[in-house]
C-alpha cells in the first residue's frame, strides 16, 4: 500500500511505498546518544566524516538506524551481501571518490532489492544541469548543501512519514533548529 508525500522543497506529490516496520540496532559515530527503538534504515553515502557524523547528529531524536560509508563501492558491497539490509533512505553526495553520486544512483536502482528506497542526493551544487543528471539517474529528491537540522529532518519526516521524533528529545531537536 502506497502512501502520497509532497517534496519540502519543490513541493510535488510523490508516490511512497508503506513502511516495512524493520527493527534493528543503531549504527551512530561514538559520542552521539541513541534515542527510540529503531524501525528505519538510514545510510548516509558522503566522503567527509564530519557531514556524516553532523548529519547522524541532527538525527539522533528519529528512531532509525544510521549507517555511514566513505566511498559508494563500500555501501554497493555491503548492500549486495546483505540485501536484507536495504536501507529505506540513501542521503548520497555527488561527488565522491570512485564511483560519484550519479553511479552509485544507478547501482542502486539496477537492484531489485532498492526498487523502493528513496534516494536523495545531497550536493554543493544548485546547477540545473546537476539536478537534472539526478533525476536521470534516479533520484527522488536533490537538495544543496548545507545541510541545516531543519533540512534533514524535514527529508526524513516527508519520506520516512511515521518516523517521528522521540517526545523526550523533542527539546533537542528545537534546540539543533536554532
Amino acid at each position: 500500500m502506497a502512501q502520497r508525500v509532497i517534496s519540502p522543497f519543490d513541493r510535488r506529490e510523490r508516490e511512497r511505498p508503506a513502511p516495512p516496520g524493520r527493527v534493528s540496532q543503531h549504527v551512530l559515530p561514538a559520542g552521539v546518544p541513541q534515542t527510540g527503538s529503531p524501525c528505519w534504515r538510514l545510510w548516509i553515502i558522503d566522503d567527509s566524516p564530519t557531514v556524516r557524523a553532523v548529519v547522524a547528529l541532527y538525527l539522533r531524536v528519529f528512531p532509525l538506524t544510521i549507517q555511514g560509508f566513505a566511498k559508494g563501492k563500500d555501501a554497493l558491497q555491503v548492500l549486495r551481501a546483505r540485501p536484507e539490509h536495504t536501507p529505506d533512505l540513501v542521503l548520497v553526495d555527488l561527488e565522491l571518490p570512485g564511483l560519484d553520486g550519479y553511479q552509485i544512483t544507478q547501482a542502486f536502482r539496477s537492484l531489485a532489492c532498492c526498487a523502493q528506497t528513496t534516494i536523495i542526493m545531497i550536493s554543493g551544487h544548485d546547477r540545473v544541469t546537476d539536478r537534472l543528471k539526478g533525476r536521470l539517474a534516479g533520484v527522488d529528491e536533490y537538495v544543496v548543501k548545507p545541510l541545516t537540522a531543519e533540512k534533514v529532518s524535514a527529508l526524513v519526516t516527508t519520506y520516512l512519514p511515521l518516523c517521528l521524533p522521540q517526545p523526550a528529545s523533542a527539546q533537542i531537536l528545537r534546540e539543533q533548529m536554532e
